[in-house]
């Protein structure tokens, strides 16, 4: 719950973070 709360913010930032460096 908590966890996978954490994990899945975690993955949503590298995923902005992989979108960020893909455009650029």
């Amino acid at each position: 719950m908590y966890i996978y709360e954490v994990v899945f913010l975690h993955l949503d930032n590298l995923l902005c973070i992989f979108t960020g460096l893909t455009i650029k």
